[in-house]
C-alpha cells in the first residue's frame, strides 16, 4: 500500500532556472517538489521547496539534511546548527508550533534544487548521511569562512588563539571522518604499513587506488593543497608529494597540487599525529590552511562519490575545490 505523505513548505527559496525536471526528487521515504511560496512567507519568490513526507519529524530531518548539502556545495556553515528556515505544515499538526520556530523565514543562499537531490540520493544510505553531517560539523567547527582565508585583510597566523587551534583540529578529525565514511581511508597495519623507507607500500597504495576509482574518483585529476607564508611546524613534518604549482601561486601563496592518495596520506598523518590525541607543540602552528585542505578534501571525495564533483565548477573558471 502507498505511503500518504503530507506535504511541508521548507523556506528554501531556490532560482527559478536552476529546478531541473523530471520532478519530484525521489528520497527515501519522502520526495522533494517546488511549490508557489506559502502565503505566510508573505514574497514575491516564485518556488519554495515542498517536502512530502509522513510526518513532521521526518520533514525537520529532510529539512536538516538539505541544510547540510548546501554547506557542502558552499564549502562552509552557518554559526548555529540546526539554523534551517522554519517549516511550515500545509495542515496544522497539534505537535508543532511553526510560530515558535527559531529558524530564519527564508533561505535563498546557493543551489538548492543541487542540494535537494544530493541529500535525497543520500538518504538512501546511511553512510553518506553520516558522511554529509560531519562535513557540516566540520564546518561548524571553523572558525571563518573558507573564502576569507586569502582576504588581504586576513593574517590568522599571527593572532591564532589555543581555542581556534583545537577548533581547527577537532575540524580536521571530522573532516577525515567523512573519508572514513566513505570508505577512502588509508587501510594500513603494522605488518602491512603505509609506507616502507619513506615511500608507498604499493599493496596499501594499489588497495586504495582500486578503492578510490571504484568509487567513481579520478585519481588522475591532482588535488590543489593550501601551502601559505613561511612553512610551520606541521609542513616541515609531514606535507604531500608535490607535483607543481598551483595556477595561482604567488609569493607567499605557494599552494601546489598533489595527487589524491598523496593528499589522503598527509591528511591522515595530521589528523592521526596532531589532532586526534595527546596534543603537542606541533599543533600550536595548526592553521586555517590545515583545515581548509581537510575540508576541500572531504568536499571533493563526497561530492564526486555521490556523482556530483563536475557540476560544481566548470572548466572555464577556477575550481571551487580552491580558495576562490
Amino acid at each position: 500500500m502507498k505511503t500518504k505523505y503530507n506535504k511541508y513548505y521548507t523556506g528554501y527559496i531556490p532560482f527559478s532556472y536552476q529546478i531541473e525536471k523530471p520532478l519530484p526528487y525521489v528520497g527515501k521515504y519522502f520526495n522533494i517538489e517546488f511549490d508557489k511560496p506559502h502565503p505566510r512567507r508573505n514574497c514575491d519568490y516564485e518556488n519554495e521547496l515542498v517536502i512530502l513526507t509522513k510526518d513532521i519529524r521526518n520533514a525537520l530531518n529532510i529539512s536538516n539534511l538539505i541544510y547540510a548539502a548546501i554547506d557542502l556545495l558552499n564549502a562552509e556553515g552557518p554559526f548555529y546548527s540546526e539554523n534551517h528556515p522554519f517549516i511550515i505544515p500545509a495542515i496544522s499538526e497539534k505537535e508543532y508550533d511553526y510560530n515558535k520556530q527559531l529558524g530564519s523565514v527564508l533561505e535563498c543562499q546557493g543551489d538548492i534544487p543541487l542540494a535537494a537531490k544530493i541529500a535525497a540520493k543520500c538518504s538512501f544510505r546511511k553512510y553518506l548521511v553520516y558522511a554529509l553531517i560531519k562535513y557540516q560539523l566540520g564546518c561548524h567547527l571553523f572558525p571563518t569562512s573558507i573564502m576569507d582565508i586569502d582576504s588581504p585583510e586576513y593574517n590568522p597566523l599571527s593572532f591564532y588563539k589555543i581555542q581556534d587551534q583545537i577548533r581547527l583540529g577537532y575540524a580536521i578529525i571530522a573532516f577525515y571522518s567523512v573519508i572514513e565514511e566513505l570508505g577512502l581511508e588509508i587501510r594500513a597495519s603494522e605488518k602491512k604499513p603505509s609506507t616502507i623507507n619513506g615511500t608507498w607500500n604499493p599493496i596499501v597504495k594499489n588497495e586504495l587506488e582500486d578503492r578510490l576509482t571504484k568509487s567513481g574518483i579520478d585519481i588522475k585529476e591532482l588535488f590543489d593543497w593550501n601551502l601559505r607564508s613561511t612553512p610551520t611546524k606541521i609542513e616541515k613534518l609531514k606535507r604531500p608529494e608535490l607535483l607543481k604549482k598551483s595556477p595561482w601561486a604567488f609569493l607567499t601563496r605557494r599552494d601546489s597540487q598533489t595527487k589524491i592518495i598523496d593528499a589522503i596520506a598527509t591528511l591522515s598523518w595530521i589528523r592521526s599525529r596532531i589532532a586526534a590525541h595527546r596534543s603537542n607543540n606541533a599543533i600550536s602552528s595548526i592553521s586555517i590552511y590545515d583545515a581548509s585542505n581537510a575540508s576541500l578534501l572531504a568536499r571533493r571525495l563526497l561530492l564526486e562519490k555521490l556523482g556530483y564533483w563536475k557540476n560544481t565548477y566548470s572548466d572555464d573558471d577556477d575550481k571551487i575545490a580552491t580558495t576562490t
